[in-house]
């Protein structure tokens, strides 16, 4: 379907003559274009030039483009801005540094790429494209290699050792034995060596830890844009040593010097041990000779578009001036160096690196930047039609007459016949096809694809419609991650020295680490465990399957069993008697429940399907699973008992509103029973939202509603005049009589005390159940786990999902003021956790100071339940920008 559509476009004039000036080297001004419009071209271009970078004055922007270039091709990425702060930072999260390094890679090594890009995110200085591409290590098969120097050369990269690997970023070393885990592969691999030789690459799965396939090679990135030689290293020293020696003589304040010894020690700590600092840019200025910009990454022939080119230089000038005024700031409070005023790009700088190369300059205004030439083309935003089929069927026969090429270009094929047949019914012929061949002059054509947004080329009569305009909605397509295969539940199961661990016969014992002994001339690696009175077991790290990771309560140590004795033989015999009695009496109860017979509900409805099409998001493989493991089990004439197992975000509440839809479909009413009323009034008001547009009545019952309002509530509900309710225990209350309950979603059902959870047991004894949870208690996921309930899993985290990005630093109050200030800039709220009660009220007093202008709020646990509840509603409802807490 791209091709076709581009096919047309690139015959047109003017595009032909943009390429010309661009074969020309000829700088160029293109009037007229929308976002859609920009994003087209540039994958038209992608046919003329290998590399594309798009330059945007905010990332905003820069996301739109990059969303809307996806759906033409997979050969795009976006150059994320680095969390960048001024002061000196122990810790910092690596996720945004590693992508940065992997996309890096990718602009001088894959054949065809159009990177979107904010000024924000080229801002900073990187490593030359040449060192990049010397400082990555290809390992391949056969070959011999030095391991010690091996591993000198990773901690240079930037991995991080570790005993074993966890994420990205990080290497393991056991004997001849390392693992890798490099920003640009799925899963890490695992280079065996004998003696100086490799004697194999594997891809592992980071679950089990085994491997998943043999390959021959593997290159090994560094994890930053920013990597420095051990030459550079002495030059940032001197510079630092004698900026330091000329502020002493300067008039600081004695605690502006006492800051300025502290962190001229603290950078001679860190550079002289070889450590490096976490935020590497603010080194960057020392020398800033040996680097580059990101601009350097793109050879001559890459086309440059720049997005509004005046935006663009008036953001860099904001970047700078409120950099400078930080910097400002952190100077006169002896908090960083001189030379360290030069970490942005300049305008200069830019302005120099942009007339070295010919650019195409998208809707400027010539002030800042000129171009030789200039092309119009009139692009605008495809008209929108909101579901009306009728009002578009009247305008695309308008449309016709005008000799338009329309092409509608809808998520499935079975959206695309729907629609088809519709048009017909308003007598409007269309082209049904599967293949999206394009339009010719007055002809409509319909065909599955997965544009978000179209649009109206007014010079070529072309309009392009999507589900936005036809619909009224669109789904949003995410990147899908990488599968990095382990990343799920399962860091319980890695061991570590100092571990207990539960062996099969001898019991609970300590793991000290794998030594290597030989038995018989053969040298094998074993497991050493550590038992009462310092007995020690060496078990074959073949016969792994002996042992298991002790889990009990975090606080208190378990006590070690002495090898030889009976106290692990009658240990084992009093817990099979006391789980054989409990399962006894679990299986009984769930038993009922599979024979007693249950309502077996209808299969899909169109509704359920237009429902489910309207969600604005693409579902992950998980989610999609779990829905159709759970309607499976709805559509059964026995009893559902689910638990439906995901991360706080992954995407649980979507797959039971789908499972209350289809409930409410076959007329039955749906309970959503939730712990607190916070959590009531969230899921009341999504809800609400979701299912907007169809003749559902929802309501809520908690403490939020008057007590008129309850008992109205209550009288509807036996009346069957409500089809959906989520409420706090209070729906437990012996007054009601649902007419015809048929789901009961439970949430976090860990959090009702044992008299609701007797309640719960009596009003699910015959309907089918749906219970969600982030942190199941471990008698219900074993209860999953062997079968007597069955469970389904959101591992998948949505596409895009950003991630939490961590600093650990020395607390600063200049620091928390700029985190705070930035937060609330963008209109978000700020969570600051102070776990001491005691003081936590002059915590806040501090802050008040600090930030006159913000709302805060105070909230822990001493509170009584009525008055915390009341504090956490008016955060939510946006009544207060800052919440002073601890980790209730």
């Amino acid at each position: 379907m791209n091709k076709v559509l581009f096919d047309q476009f690139q015959r047109t004039e003017k595009f032909k003559r943009i390429c010309d000036n661009y074969n020309k080297r000829k700088s160029q001004l293109l009037q007229g274009l929308n976002e859609e419009g920009a994003a087209y071209l540039a994958c038209n271009l992608l046919d003329t030039s290998n590399k594309i970078l798009i330059l945007t004055g905010s990332e905003a922007k820069s996301k739109k483009y990059e969303e809307s270039i996806r759906a033409y091709t997979r050969h795009s990425d976006r150059l994320q801005p680095k969390e960048f702060i001024l002061y000196n930072v122990d810790a910092l999260s690596k996720d945004v540094e590693h992508k940065r390094a992997n996309l890096l890679n990718d602009i001088l090594n894959k054949p065809k790429i159009i990177v979107t890009a904010s000024i924000n995110s080229i801002i900073t200085r990187v490593m030359s494209k040449d060192r990049f591409k010397e400082s990555i290590i290809e390992l391949k098969y056969g070959k011999s290699y030095d391991l010690n120097e091996l591993r000198s050369c990773l901690i240079k990269l930037k991995y991080e050792r570790v005993d074993a690997i966890e994420g990205v970023g990080q290497f393991s070393v056991r004997g001849g034995i390392i693992d890798i885990f490099s920003p640009s592969e799925a899963n890490p691999v695992r280079v065996e060596f004998f003696d100086d030789e490799v004697d194999s690459i594997r891809l592992i799965d980071l679950k089990t830890q085994r491997s998943v396939k043999n390959i021959n090679s593997v290159k090994i990135l560094p994890c930053s844009d920013i990597l420095f030689k051990k030459e550079e290293i002495k030059t940032i020293l001197s510079e630092v040593e004698k900026d330091y020696n000329e502020r002493q003589n300067s008039k600081l304040g004695k605690e502006a010097l006492k800051n300025l010894k502290n962190l001229y020690n603290s950078y001679q700590d860190k550079l002289m041990g070889g450590m490096g600092i976490e935020n590497a840019d603010l080194l960057v200025p020392f020398i800033k000779h040996s680097f580059s910009n990101i601009l350097d990454y793109f050879e001559d022939d890459s086309i440059l578009l720049i997005d509004e080119p005046e935006r663009v230089f008036e953001e860099i000038n904001t970047l700078n001036e409120s950099f400078h005024l930080k910097f400002t700031e952190l100077f006169e409070k002896g908090e960083i160096f001189s030379n360290q005023s030069e970490v942005y790009l300049s305008e200069h700088e830019l302005l120099t690196e942009i007339s070295n190369r010919p650019f195409i300059s998208i809707n400027g205004k010539e002030k800042i930047i000129r171009t030789e030439t200039s092309v119009h083309m009139l692009f605008k935003e495809a008209p929108s039609y909101y579901g009306k089929i009728e009002e578009l069927s009247k305008e695309l026969n308008r449309l016709k007459y005008k000799g338009y090429k329309v092409d509608i270009i809808l998520s499935t094929y079975e959206s695309c016949r729907k629609l088809h047949n519709l048009l017909n019914d308003y007598e409007c012929t269309a082209t049904l096809s599967k293949d999206a061949n394009i339009a010719e002059s007055g002809q409509v054509v319909i065909a599955p694809g997965e544009l978000i947004k179209g649009f109206e080329f007014y010079d070529n009569k072309l309009l392009v419609l999507t589900e936005n305009e036809v619909l009224g909605s669109v789904k949003r397509k995410s990147r899908k991650p990488k599968k990095r295969k382990g990343a799920v539940i399962e860091v319980f199961t890695d061991l570590k020295v100092g571990d207990y661990v539960v062996h099969e016969h001898h019991g609970i014992g300590q793991y000290a680490g794998i030594e290597k002994i030989e038995v018989q001339n053969i040298q094998k690696d074993y497991l050493c465990i550590k038992y009462k009175a310092e007995d020690k077991l060496y078990v074959p790290v073949d016969q792994m399957s002996l042992i298991q990771k002790y889990i009990g309560a975090d606080s208190e140590k378990p006590k070690l069993n002495k090898m030889g004795s009976s106290d692990w033989t009658k240990t084992k015999e009093r817990t099979k008697a006391a789980i054989q009695n409990m399962a006894g009496e679990l299986i009984k109860l769930y038993a009922r429940r599979k024979v007693s017979k249950g309502y077996a509900f209808s299969g899909d409805t169109e509704w359920q399907k237009e429902f489910e099409y309207k969600f604005p998001f693409e579902e992950t493989e998980d989610q999609l699973r779990c829905v159709k493991e759970i309607k499976k089990d709805m559509e059964k004439p026995i009893c559902m008992d689910r638990l439906l197992c995901g991360d706080v975000g992954f995407g649980k509440t979507e797959v039971a509103m789908r499972a209350a839809f289809k409930a409410v479909m076959d007329s039955k009413q749906v309970v959503m029973l939730v712990p607190t009323t916070i959590l009531a009034q969230q899921h009341y008001t999504n809800l609400v939202e979701r299912f907007r547009g169809y003749p559902i009545k929802i309501e809520m019952l908690s403490r939020f509603r008057t007590h008129y309002q309850q008992n109205k509530i209550i009288n509807e509900l036996n009346k069957g005049l409500i089809d959906i309710v989520i409420g706090t225990h209070k729906l437990l209350s012996k007054e009601l009589k649902f007419k015809e309950l048929g789901l009961l979603i439970i949430d976090e059902e860990q959090r009702f005390g044992v008299r609701h959870k007797e309640l719960i047991k009596q009003l699910k004894s015959n309907i089918d159940v749906l219970t969600l949870s982030a942190t199941p208690i471990p008698r219900t996921l074993h209860m999953s786990m062997i079968g007597v309930r069955d469970m389904s899993i959101i591992s998948e985290p949505p596409g895009d999902r950003l991630p939490i990005q961590t600093y650990v630093i020395e607390y600063n109050e200049g620091l928390i003021k700029d985190a705070i200030e930035k937060e609330l800039l963008r209109n978000g709220q700020v969570y600051y956790v102070h776990n001491r009660v005691a003081d936590i009220d002059h915590a806040a007093s501090k802050l008040r100071k600090l930030l006159p202008e913000a709302r805060i709020a105070v909230a822990h646990g001493q509170m009584s339940e009525r008055h915390l509840e009341n504090i956490m509603f008016e955060f939510v409802n946006k009544e207060y920008d800052i919440l002073v807490c601890t980790t209730i």
